[in-house]
């Protein structure tokens, strides 16, 4: 089972998370007892002007990273296979997975990072990364979360799990 767009990374932190499958996911990402934290959802454009942002040493972090991008291309590394994503892909990395990128100048894309636990455990896909190509049904999530994060309306929280949510049913 599991998406066919998935592949499978070699390596990741087995400390303090677990596995959900797709329909899993869903159903506990709606559910209010588990705890889904936003801690960045961003659109930047990266100017002429502006250096590359080079992250060049491989890491992991506990977050999930998801990236839409709008404009240009660039290169990512999970588990050490190289990955290209362009204009129009979606990109989702999962906690512990060993990862590096590089965005170039002239880029425009969303930056989604969060947190989801059920308890303290923290909840991952099965596989260390997915990457949708030509997926721009997805650009309007990643505008209307980008909106509500920069906005301090209320029920904020609601409205983040129910956008992040629909962002995912269309993923899977």
């Amino acid at each position: 089972p599991g998406n066919p767009h998935m592949a499978q990374g070699e390596t990741r932190l087995k400390d303090a998370s677990r596995d959900a499958e797709e329909a899993d996911w869903i159903e506990k990402l709606f559910a209010r007892k588990n705890r889904l934290t936003w801690q960045f959802c961003h659109f930047s454009k990266i100017a002429r002007d502006i250096p590359d942002i080079h992250d060049s040493r491989p890491h992991r972090v506990n977050q999930h990273i998801c990236l839409f991008v709008c404009k240009g291309s660039t290169s990512l590394s999970v588990n050490r296979e190289n990955i290209k994503v362009s204009a129009g892909d979606f990109f989702w990395l999962a906690p512990g997975a060993l990862h590096w990128f590089f965005i170039a100048r002239g880029m425009h894309l969303y930056f989604l990072i969060f947190r989801f636990q059920d308890g303290n455990t923290d909840l991952r896909p099965a596989s260390d990364y997915l990457h949708l190509q030509n997926a721009w049904d997805l650009q309007p999530h990643f505008r209307e979360l980008h909106g509500e994060t920069s906005l301090g309306r209320p029920l904020r929280e609601e409205k983040l799990r129910a956008l992040t949510t629909a962002l995912f049913i269309e993923v899977f």
